[in-house]
Order: structure tokens, then C-alpha cells, then sequence
């Protein structure tokens, strides 16, 4: 994170950490909080060096698939369901590698299966549309495993029989209630009667 960074170079200088977003420093024995940290983007970020951790990667699983790479196509989530606290970390912000970058990562990882550690990676639709074709036309054999919102899937069949073409194996979907008063009152702004 931008933060971390920020903070070992200004050690590293002999700096102020003042002007540190995101950061909370002790002075007098106080805590003094700097400005929040706001992520704009996850495209400035390195890929992960798999490779100093090679020689663990039979022992990674998820769920009965393994060994598993783990992915990030974006961060945050635009809904406020009352029960989950990453709407607050997040402050409903939802932000997307570039395609392109997803795609290069994909065609260098060893891993055939890959869970995408999104919380709930297809919200933009025609971004996810374009992924699948770029992943097709690269020829990248994958097998992935997904967090979704039910309305999502229900919304947009097509999108997942697309997805499904090229490696989506699996999704894991959170039905929290069939209950249209319990579905209000966990702000999750679907419905649980059939939509014409």
C-alpha cells in the first residue's frame, strides 16, 4: 500500500510522518490520526513475485481446488449491506485493474485454478464482458472461482454462460434470506420476488 511505502521511505530520509495519509503516530502518548488514505487505483501495483513462494504452492487450496493462485481483478463494492463492513473501508468506492493488466498476470501464472479474491469481482458488467473475450482471444486456460451476488447472476445469465466458456468453474453466492422484509433490512438492495 501507498501508505507503507510512504512511511519506510520517510524513515529511510529522516522525514516528518505528518503529512502521511493513512497513518496514526503517538505523540505525547496520543494517537494523532493524519488524513484517511483513499486507494485510486490497483494498476500502479506490482504482480506478486510467486515465485519466493514456489516451493509452498501444493499447499495452497480453496474449497477442494488445489494448488489455487490467488488474483485480485478489483477492490470495493458499491452496496452498504448492513452486515459487512467492507462498504465502510472501502467508503462504496469500487475500482478495476485495466483488463490488460489482469490478462498478462493470468497468461504468467502456473496455476490452472485461481480464485479472484474480490468481493464481488462481476459489478461492472461490460468491463467483465471484455475480460472474458481478452482471456478467449489470449488463449489463457484457466479454472475460476468467484465471489457473486445472487441478482448479479440472475441478471446477467448470458454473462456467465460467457464466463463459464472460458474456466468460471465455480461461484460461491451469499443468500441471505428469502425474505423480502429480512432482504430490506439488510440493505441489499435486491428483491426476493421474480423480476419480469
Amino acid at each position: 500500500m501507498e501508505p507503507f511505502r510512504k512511511l519506510l521511505e520517510a524513515i529511510d530520509e529522516k522525514e516528518g510522518l505528518e503529512d502521511i495519509c493513512g497513518l496514526a503516530v503517538k505523540t505525547s502518548g496520543k494517537f494523532v490520526y493524519n488524513r484517511s488514505y483513499e486507494l485510486q487505483t490497483l494498476d500502479n501495483y506490482p504482480q506478486p513475485a510467486r515465485n519466493l513462494t514456489a516451493k509452498h504452492r501444493m499447499n495452497y487450496f480453496h474449497a477442494h481446488y488445489k494448488p489455487v493462485a490467488l488474483m485480485r481483478f478489483s477492490y470495493g463494492c458499491p452496496y452498504n449491506c448492513s452486515f459487512c463492513v467492507l462498504w465502510k473501508l472501502c467508503k462504496r468506492k469500487y475500482i478495476s485493474r485495466k483488463n490488460e493488466l489482469i490478462v498478462k498476470e493470468l497468461s504468467e501464472l502456473d496455476n490452472r485454478n485461481v480464485y479472484v479474491v474480490d468481493d464481488e469481482a462481476f459489478i461492472n458488467i461490460e468491463k467483465m464482458k471484455d475480460l472474458a473475450d481478452k482471456i478467449r482471444e489470449n488463449n489463457i486456460n484457466k479454472k475460476y472461482h468467484m465471489y457473486v451476488r445472487s441478482d448479479t447472476v440472475a441478471n446477467n445469465p448470458a454473462l456467465f454462460e460467457k464466463w463459464a466458456c472460458i474456466g468460471l468453474d465455480s461461484v460461491m453466492i451469499g443468500l441471505e434470506s428469502i425474505f423480502e422484509d429480512d432482504l430490506n433490512q439488510y440493505n441489499k438492495s435486491i428483491s426476493s420476488k421474480a423480476q419480469d
